[in-house]
Parts: C-alpha cells; structure tokens; sequence
C-alpha cells in the first residue's frame, strides 16, 4: 500500500485548503464597500449588545442598587432585560443584511465573469468573421486576378480596380444567396411571393 496518506492528514489537508478559500472569499467581501459596511454595521450592533449584557450582568453591583426598592429593581431587571432583547434583534437583522450583501456581492460577480465571456466569445466571433472575410476575398482576389490580366489588363490597373470589383462581388454574392434561398422558400409551396 506504500506511501497512502493517513486519514488525519487527507482531514488536515482539506481543513487547510478550505481555510484558504475562506480566506480568500473573505478577502473578496472586505473589498466590496456595501459587504464591508454591512459587516461593520453588524460589528456595532454586537459591540452594543456586549455592552447591554456587561450593564445588564452587573445591575446588583451598583453603589445606588441597595437603595431601590424590589419593585424599582424588578422594573430596572425589565428595561435592561428588553434593552438586551432590542440589541439581540439588532444583531439578527444586521446578520441578515451581511448575508444579503454577500448575496448581492456573489450575484454581481457571476454575471460581470458572463458580462466578460459574453463580450470575449463575441469578439472571438468579430475575430473569426474577419479571418473568414480576408480569406474569402484572397480566394476571390486570386482567382479574379488570372482572368483579369489574361483578358488585357495589368497587374496595376488589377489593383487599382480590385476594391470596386470586390464590392460588386459581395453585392453579387449577398443577392444570390438571398435569391437562392427566396427560390427554395418559395419552392415548398408555403410561401407566397
């Protein structure tokens, strides 16, 4: 069985790779200002609810607290025992906004990584309609060129006139094929002229 890693190091070894994606999606939020506002808003409200509960834990040890009367110490315990229920549902609702900015954050990153694939298979597209024009026209430039300089021409006047010729050809080319189908449509009996 030779050299099969234990099982605790194939655990520590995933551990540590997940780390470092956590780490490095972290990275991505705490660069996007609405998740990084949303996680010091949510900071705050679990600093304030800290706060609440220290208040709250140490009622009995305040200098004045032996001067309260059962019914005003019972009505303090309330107040702090609703302020730190306030502070709970802050938290809650601040937890809830960091999630939902970190949704926003993903969804806004997936469709510009589709925004840039659809804008580099398009310009794929544009590249290769080009390379296919350029080689249609060599073909068409090269077969012209026999038939030109064996009816008379020459090879200057050829260049000359070969841009005008090769525009009449696409016309040329574009009607047929438009033509061409028309005829077959046409054809099926389905259409109509």
């Amino acid at each position: 069985m030779g050299n099969m890693p234990y099982p605790s190091d194939i655990q520590a070894q995933m551990q540590q790779i997940m780390s470092e994606q956590h780490a490095k999606l972290e990275t991505a939020y705490d660069a996007d200002p609405k998740v990084k506002s949303a996680k010091d808003a949510l900071e705050q409200a679990k600093d304030k609810l800290a706060d609440e509960k220290t208040i709250q834990a140490n009622l009995d040890r305040s200098s004045d607290w032996h001067r309260y009367s059962e019914w005003q110490k019972g009505n303090v315990r309330e107040q702090m025992g609703v302020r730190v229920q306030s502070a709970e549902f802050a938290v809650r609702e601040q937890e809830k906004l960091v999630d939902t900015a970190i949704a926003t954050h993903i969804r806004e990153s997936q469709q510009a990584a589709q925004d840039a694939a659809k804008a580099e298979r398009h310009r794929l597209g544009k590249v290769e309609q080009e390379k296919f024009a350029q080689q249609e026209e060599e073909k068409a430039k090269a077969q012209f060129r026999s038939s030109y300089l064996a009816a008379g021409g020459n090879e200057a006047q050829f260049e000359a006139a070969w841009p005008r010729v090769w525009g009449q050809m696409l016309a040329q080319r574009a009607t047929g094929s438009h033509d061409a189908m028309t005829q077959k449509l046409l054809a099926t009996g389905r259409y109509s002229a």
